[in-house]
């Protein structure tokens, strides 16, 4: 449930990256990542949410998961189609859907 608690969200997802981070697992790694990334969806900041996408991007680089990287391409096309580029946005976004399905 949303309840405009931005600052303690902030807060708990950067413990959540440190710990996952501390741990070493991927899957941990992974979602705090993805939490991370829709976090900045929700608020619309497009600079934390590239940050984030590139950061997904390279766990996937490193181990090899394609649905990480369709999620990445899902949240990229969304960026795209915000700063003007609705063509581009709309074709990563179908790219990462046609991967999920």
């Amino acid at each position: 449930m949303f309840k405009g608690l931005t600052a303690e969200a902030i807060a708990s997802l950067r413990q959540a990256k440190d710990w996952a981070g501390q741990t070493g697992h991927v899957g941990s790694i992974a979602h705090a990542g993805i939490n991370s990334a829709m976090l900045a969806t929700y608020r619309r900041e497009l600079a934390q949410l590239r940050s984030e996408i590139a950061a997904l991007r390279g766990v996937t680089a490193k181990n090899r998961l394609p649905t990480l990287d369709a999620t990445a391409d899902i949240l990229e096309g969304w960026c795209n189609g915000l700063e003007g580029d609705a063509a581009a946005g709309r074709d990563l976004m179908r790219r990462g859907l046609d991967i999920h399905r």
